[in-house]
């Protein structure tokens, strides 16, 4: 109970940071810009999954403490170190290939060809990004929460806000590349740091011994986590893609951006929960009735704190948008929608981890896969006749489906 109330808490000052930065980014760009801007991150978010290849889920899945058989074999941070190698030398060809093809990225995905500069600078990040991940998760395998807490959530966000405060004090607004570069640093700073934490964790703790498991079995987990998180980020990134391409209008791309952005802040929610229960979950091998439970308790649980939620969203929602700027008050009604969609998958975090910890890893993936054409066969009629509250109730539906989609393919393995 006390460590979910510290990650929690520690999320919440991560998400205010973020939030702040947010702020001031929507205050000094204009609407158009911060909309181009939130493509470059949204690239940014997809791509980083790729450039891990996935690794920092194997880690998780086969390292996590509760995992350890009676059997031992090798030293846990001898193979950590190994992965983190293969990651980032992945994570570098990654970020080199694609800023070779920056320009065409900008054109056919963006639509905007001055964009390449901005995702070349955003590019630097992948390597930076995959180390971050799998140093956190590694450590969140073995039960220690606080890199990823104070280092990977708390720490970066304030070295971004530092950031784009400091190039705001200096006048530095105009150019939406300097903010990118400025969410580079957060990561390089973040990375180097997070290096370190596992060694301070087994100089304290001395050196443990792994289960035995084959490498072949790990990186074949890690493929299957990387198609999971490119499907769902690319689930929740075709909206704005899709705004951009079919309506040609950047001021509604901003607002719909910012409404996006804030929304999807209620995730917080989702994180604490699969950062507490993950490396639990992990340690089932094979569905069984025990984890069924375990995971339909759960559920239950979060639902009321889940409602609770969504009616303070609610009852703040113009306050909370009043901030970014009076003219995003415009997509107040999007803003509702989306918040919902999140809200509501935090209720199936937990079912969504059973699925993809375990033997039920490729229903997750199909389920995401699936989802991901049917929100992209929705974009093009619900932003035709709606405009973005079309996208939005579009996301939406596909966060829903893909809790209806999860919930029955876990009463199908339960039974």
């Amino acid at each position: 109970m006390k460590i979910g109330v510290a990650i929690f808490l520690g999320l919440c000052v991560s998400k205010l940071v973020n939030f702040l930065s947010q702020l001031l980014l929507t205050n000094s760009l204009s609407v158009e810009t911060f909309g181009f801007y939130s493509l470059i991150i949204t690239t940014f978010s997809i791509l980083a999954v790729v450039s891990s290849a996935g690794l920092h889920n194997g880690v998780i899945r086969y390292l996590s403490i509760e995992s350890v058989e009676r059997k031992i074999s090798r030293n846990v941070l001898s193979i950590y170190h190994k992965v983190l190698f293969v990651g980032l030398i992945l994570s570098c060809a990654s970020s080199v290939s694609l800023a070779l093809i920056a320009e065409s990225i900008s054109v056919f995905l963006i639509g905007n060809e001055g964009l390449s500069q901005s995702l070349k600078i955003c590019f630097v990040a992948l390597p930076f990004s995959a180390v971050l991940m799998i140093s956190s998760y590694f450590m969140r395998a073995r039960q220690v929460f606080w890199p990823e807490v104070l280092i990977r959530n708390i720490l970066r966000s304030v070295v971004f806000l530092s950031s784009v405060g400091l190039l705001l004090l200096l006048g530095l607004s105009a150019d939406e590349a300097l903010f990118v570069a400025a969410l580079v640093l957060s990561y390089v700073i973040a990375s180097i740091l997070s290096l370190l934490a596992p060694m301070v964790y087994f100089r304290r703790v001395g050196a443990e011994k792994s289960p035995i498991f084959r490498i072949s079995e790990f990186f074949k987990f890690s493929i299957y986590s990387i198609l999971i998180l490119v499907f769902y980020e690319g689930l929740l990134g075709s909206d704005k893609y899709a705004i951009a391409i079919l309506m040609d209008d950047a001021n509604a791309l901003g607002l719909y951006s910012g409404a996006s952005m804030v929304a999807r802040q209620t995730e917080v929610f989702s994180i604490v929960i699969l950062t507490i229960i993950a490396p639990k979950i992990a340690s089932f091998p094979e569905f069984s009735d025990k984890l069924y439970n375990y995971v339909k308790t759960i559920s239950i649980q979060i639902f009321p704190l889940a409602v609770a939620l969504m009616i303070a969203v609610t009852a703040a929602s113009p306050f909370i948008l009043g901030l970014l700027g009076p003219s995003y008050l415009e997509a107040r009604i999007e803003f509702l929608v989306l918040s919902l969609g999140f809200i509501f998958s935090s209720i199936i975090t937990p079912v969504g981890a059973a699925l993809q910890y375990t033997s039920g890893i490729r229903y997750e993936i199909f389920i995401m896969l699936l989802v991901m054409i049917v929100n992209l066969l929705l974009l093009y009629p619900a932003i035709t006749f709606f405009g973005t509250l079309g996208a939005a109730i579009s996301t939406t539906f596909a966060l829903f489906l893909v809790g209806v989609m999860r919930s029955l393919s876990l009463q199908y393995l339960a039974r």
